[in-house]
């Protein structure tokens, strides 16, 4: 599925607990520079990561960095804010176990 280790991650990025934020150890050319926090948001509100030309997306990124593994399941962002990857606000979660955050839609009438 992966290519990166915990390793190789923590030779490049380090990972912030309080704000759930990654930053570059080390400059990445011209544009980035040691100390810059790494990846963007995606079209669908998770942030990603590219390292070693494959992108990743950082809560996944997150669980490798503190657990020393990836996931076995997905992960479920507890708070439902899909950029939120403080390790406080990450589960690994079966997708029965994810769908039970979303958030209900209702009807015109309201039920």
């Amino acid at each position: 599925m992966s290519n990166i280790d915990s390793t190789r991650l923590k030779e490049i990025l380090t990972y912030d607990n309080e704000s759930g934020c990654f930053h570059w150890r080390q400059n990445r050319g011209h544009r980035i520079k040691i100390g810059d926090v790494a990846g963007c948001v995606h079209h669908t509100g998770y942030i990603v990561i590219s390292i070693d030309k494959k992108q990743y997306q950082a809560h996944r990124l997150v669980w490798l960095y503190v657990y020393g593994s990836f996931p076995k399941n997905n992960i479920d962002h507890i708070n439902g804010c899909r950029s939120d990857n403080r390790i406080s606000n990450l589960r690994d979660a079966t997708q029965s176990e994810n769908c039970q955050n979303l958030k209900k839609s209702r009807g015109l009438s309201g039920f």
